[in-house]
């Protein structure tokens, strides 16, 4: 597509009608119809027949090597003297070269500036590493696997009065009470400009479709966080989710062998991140968190819940001291 044309048409879209809509979910209707409608002017979907994938490492300067090599090609076998095999041989042995470059360097930055777990999907697409095995013998159907994910365990009516009653006689904080803030367009941009994920969501708007025109749109995602957070309302597109079950052994064979991983639309995960971005300021600001925990906080993972553990049995061993360990699994735990 035209990066310019889209620009100056993205330039010109008027979010008056946004701005007025009186409710969350009438404004991203309107802002998400915007984008679609742009995209479908400048870069429609089109079908193509593609006989193999390109190679990901082919640049513009390696097709003009490898046009520029068959062309000299084609002028020996119409002319087989010494002067062209020997302008054919340097231009195959300096495509050759190129190539050979391309694919080193497609691979150092694949695996440079990736997360771990990145590096070994992307060398699993060279063959590199254990290959899964597949079974031929798959029986589940998606209803048995979406009636399970759905389903969560029952909890029985006494124990949730009594958890919740015994919360609520806990000692509260003496700190201020939590409350919104308004949000900049700085903290929205640095968001959106965050998240690396292509996944595109039930909105059918990508990353990249939003990063592409940013300027553009940042005005009118700003507004509706600010009007999300002030008036406590979630857009209800924003909480459709495609579920793509994982398997958590080779062989699956039942619902429970599979993980639930959700992909939500981009626009929902930059709301999230500046909710959570106030939220997590007020509780690290009183001191809020158990000290020892290590989920979901900066600086901590599981490397260092590990090495508490190893450190206190270590230091319980020094003593001479037996080490009990209670561990809790909650089975199809998000649900519950």
């Amino acid at each position: 597509m035209d990066a310019e044309v889209l620009h100056r048409d993205a330039f010109k879209l008027n979010w008056d009608e946004l701005c007025n809509a009186p409710n969350i979910d009438s404004k991203i209707n309107i802002l998400c119809n915007s984008i679609r409608e742009l995209y479908d002017k400048h870069a429609p979907v089109r079908k193509v027949k593609i006989k193999r994938l390109p190679a990901p490492w082919m640049t513009r300067g390696v097709q003009m090597m490898m046009r520029r090599r068959d062309k000299l090609f084609r002028r020996f076998r119409r002319d087989r003297c010494e002067e062209n095999w020997r302008l054919f041989k340097a231009a195959r042995n300096k495509c050759n070269q190129v190539i050979r470059n391309a694919k080193r360097q497609h691979i150092l930055n694949n695996i440079s500036s990736s997360s771990p777990g990145d590096v070994w999907k992307f060398l699993g697409s060279l063959g590199i590493g254990r290959m899964r095995n597949q079974s031929s013998h798959f029986t589940l159907g998606l209803d048995d696997i979406n009636t399970f994910f759905t389903t969560s365990s029952p909890m029985d009516h006494q124990v949730k009065s009594r958890s919740l009653s015994q919360l609520s006689e806990l000692m509260r904080p003496n700190i201020p009470q939590f409350s919104f803030s308004s949000v900049a367009e700085d903290d929205v941009k640095k968001a959106i400009l965050s998240f690396k994920s292509n996944a595109i969501g039930a909105d059918a708007i990508s990353r990249r479709m939003i990063t592409s025109i940013l300027e553009f749109l940042l005005s009118p995602i700003c507004h509706i966080i600010i009007f999300s957070v002030y008036t406590g309302q979630f857009p209800e597109q924003w909480r459709m989710a495609h579920v793509i079950p994982l398997p958590k052994v080779l062989n699956p064979t039942l619902p429970s062998h599979f993980r639930p991983t959700s992909i939500i639309p981009f626009l929902s995960t930059v709301l999230e991140d500046c909710v959570h971005s106030q939220l997590y300021k007020h509780i690290s600001r009183y001191n809020l968190l158990n000290p020892l925990q290590s989920g979901f906080r900066p600086g901590h993972s599981t490397t260092s819940a590990l090495l508490k553990v190893t450190h206190d049995i270590a230091a319980g061993m020094e003593d001479a001291k037996a080490t009990v360990i209670a561990l809790v699994d909650l089975s199809n735990a998000f649900n519950t």
